[in-house]
């Protein structure tokens, strides 16, 4: 079944309850200076942006990418202190029985402090040079797809299958759905976000309430097994146990859009959440009495 007839399937109502979204992202260097103008040119909020490139992940990738085709070579990580990142690149050296060495032939240098990277001239650590200096000023597709996962959570998402991959956004987030699904087409020529308008007919209500209603259940049984582990080893910060408040009252609020659009039954989600919320509270004041102590 193609696009063209999903979308004259279930767009035929009046009214808009959401869209089904999913993505092809196209492998590509993204530059950072036109991610971000893009992205404001949208009126997209910057919280949706992976960082900013930084040397020492630059050059995680850059290696990673190093080793590609490589056969004959391995690239290690050779030292790690807070002044510096090493890794040596070396040779693999069969001897023809059955057993390998290996013989070092370059060693790549980062400084963590001013940023600089030293490689030598050997062609492996050329290359990773050369991907390192493009690297720092520009995101992945792996970046440009986390963004599109966060734009999912906070336009208040739910997944369409167990294993991800297709998701339904409710229409109160529709103008900013379209602006990334914009802002997409500019950053990355030949990735896409496909967006599928479903109107209210023949059951789609019913169908995605159901898809919806065991989406916030998946996510309630995440919450609740991570609680129960914490009944016998609970966090040491007070701030990771009050994001789990914050992560409780956005779960609340997406169960509550999706019982007013539709009709999805959330009674027992929300007396869920009320006892998390308490558990929880009740750690956090045992934590500040033992700082009071």
């Amino acid at each position: 079944m193609s696009v063209a007839e999903i979308k004259e399937a279930v767009g035929r109502g009046d009214e808009h309850l959401g869209d089904m979204v999913w993505w092809t992202i196209r492998e590509a260097r993204i530059a950072r200076a036109l991610l971000l103008d893009t992205w404001k040119q949208e009126g997209l909020p910057e919280a949706l942006l992976p960082e900013e490139p930084s040397p020492e992940k630059a050059l995680g990738t850059a290696v990673r990418e190093g080793r590609v085709g490589r056969l004959d070579y391995q690239i290690l990580k050779s030292l790690e202190t807070p002044e510096r990142v090493s890794y040596a690149i070396l040779r693999k050296q069969p001897d023809g029985d059955g057993n390998l060495g290996t013989v070092q032939e370059a060693r790549l240098d980062l400084d963590r402090v001013a940023g600089k990277l030293q490689s030598g001239l050997h062609p492996v650590a050329q290359a990773v040079m050369t991907a390192w200096n493009e690297l720092c000023t520009t995101h992945t597709s792996d970046d440009l797809r986390g963004v599109l996962v966060k734009a999912v959570d906070a336009f208040q998402g739910v997944k369409l299958r167990p294993t991800g991959g297709i998701y339904w956004i409710p229409a109160v987030h529709a103008g900013k759905l379209r602006a990334v699904e914009r802002a997409v087409k500019q950053i990355s020529t030949g990735s896409q976000l496909t967006l599928i308008a479903v109107t209210r007919m023949n059951g789609n209500a019913t169908n995605l309430a159901g898809a919806a209603q065991g989406a916030l259940e998946g996510e309630l049984a995440a919450l609740k097994a991570e609680i129960e582990a914490w009944a016998t080893a609970p966090p040491s910060r007070i701030s990771t146990l009050a994001s789990r408040v914050e992560a409780f009252q956005a779960l609340r609020d997406k169960a509550d859009l999706y019982r007013g659009i539709l009709s999805v039954e959330v009674s027992a989600l929300d007396a869920g959440l009320d006892t998390l919320t308490e558990n929880v509270r009740r750690m956090i004041e045992a934590k500040e009495a033992e700082k009071r102590e």
